[in-house]
């Protein structure tokens, strides 16, 4: 209230030291045809989001237009692969889809790396250089279109899990060169270190997790000698982990999502069948609610949430790559069909942006580098460059 007070006070007497017509208003100026987006486009989409949440009248003038400059800021980030290592980096602009932009490489090459996104930057995680695993952490600003070197976890692993929430990164076990780990950490946007967290129940690598409810859920994986159903949350204001339910079956290497407030964890692999199985966990209720399996059983699929769909596409069955695509109803509570993939797709990029899915790369017989891109409304997959 001091600061703010005094806020005013300072501007007043800009005002009377610098006098000007303040017939017009920031409201009236964004409503103003095509003025509003370019100011929202200098603003940037977080700036504009806050000033919706601080100023009635401005979230009013704003109205559709934030959700234009999201879909006009929103570009799909890829990392190119060369027998694993992540290497290059290249962006696509769904609003000008003529071709693929390659951006500054990161400064060392990565395997089973984890990556990120925090506050509008990319961070890659772990994972290992052929020598060692690496602890080290880099984060790609697309505004400054630089890499910067962040500080390095408290050990070394790959094939962790990184969830964000809030304005804290958290990764979780995965392995060091010797076994799969129980330990965890964060870290925070303005900080300079990462901060250790209790260590999860069991080790856990290839596990899911989500944020929910402001907690990181986290269940499935392996231990190292077998797939897991146990699952677990933290909760960063006691500091603690809680045991959850465990899940129906184990679960190493599956699909989750957030959507409508549930977790929902698909397919998997439970040591020996990749699974068809579905499940999502209430947090009010504290329970696992079995859902109508996928038409296929999927591991290393892409999967996401888009206009309350919940859309799964490719990964392997144990025997081929697929193709298949479907989606789920949380309304009706059934899987629908839709066209497959123009390219089996295992271990690829999906991504949801300007009301379209994008798959990318992933495995078939060898690496690839080829994208498509998915029209609800056409029903149809595309090709992209």
């Amino acid at each position: 209230a001091v600061l703010a007070r005094l806020h005013r006070r300072r501007f007043a007497r800009a005002r009377r030291e610098h006098p000007c017509d303040w017939s017009s208003c920031l409201s009236e100026a964004l409503q103003c045809t095509g003025m509003g987006m370019t100011l929202a486009r200098l603003a940037g989409l977080q700036a504009a989001g806050a000033l919706g949440l601080a100023s009635q009248p401005a979230s009013h003038a704003l109205g559709s237009l934030l959700g234009d400059l999201r879909d006009s800021c929103t570009k799909l980030y890829v990392f190119s692969c060369e027998e694993g290592w992540l290497s290059s980096l290249e962006r696509f602009d769904p609003r000008a889809p003529a071709a693929w932009e390659v951006l500054p490489p990161a400064p060392r090459e990565r395997l089973e790396g984890t990556a990120a996104v925090l506050a509008g930057r990319l961070y890659l995680c772990g994972g290992q250089d052929g020598q060692q695993v690496l602890r080290s952490v880099d984060r790609f600003d697309p505004g400054a279109m630089q890499w910067e070197e962040m500080p390095q976890m408290s050990q070394g692993r790959w094939d962790a899990l990184a969830v964000t929430a809030g304005r804290c990164l958290y990764v979780c076990g995965g392995r060091d060169e010797l076994q799969p780990l129980s330990s965890a950490e964060c870290l925070q946007v303005a900080a300079d270190a990462w901060e250790p967290l209790p260590p999860m129940a069991v080790p856990r690598t290839g596990a899911v997790g989500v944020a929910l409810a402001g907690r990181l859920c986290v269940g499935g994986g392996g231990d190292g000698q077998r797939p897991l159903r146990s699952a677990e949350r933290f909760d960063p204001q006691r500091m603690q982990w809680e045991e959850l339910p465990p899940m129906s079956q184990p679960r190493a290497d599956a699909m989750s999502v957030l959507l409508g407030g549930r977790w929902y964890v698909l397919g998997g692999g439970d040591g020996r069948h990749v699974l068809s199985s579905a499940e999502r966990f209430d947090p009010s209720a504290m329970t696992w609610e079995a859902l109508p399996p996928m038409s296929q059983r999927r591991w290393g699929a892409g999967a996401l949430v888009a206009d309350g769909w919940l859309y799964v596409c490719g990964g392997g069955d144990g025997q081929e790559v697929l193709s298949a695509a479907e989606r789920f109803s949380p309304m009706t509570m059934t899987w629908e069909p839709l066209p497959p993939l123009l390219q089996r797709r295992h271990g690829g990029v999906l991504a949801a942006a300007a009301g379209r899915l994008y798959a990318c790369g992933g495995w078939s017989d060898e690496a690839l580098d080829s994208a498509e891109s998915f029209n609800p409304a056409a029903m149809r997959w595309e090709a992209l460059p």
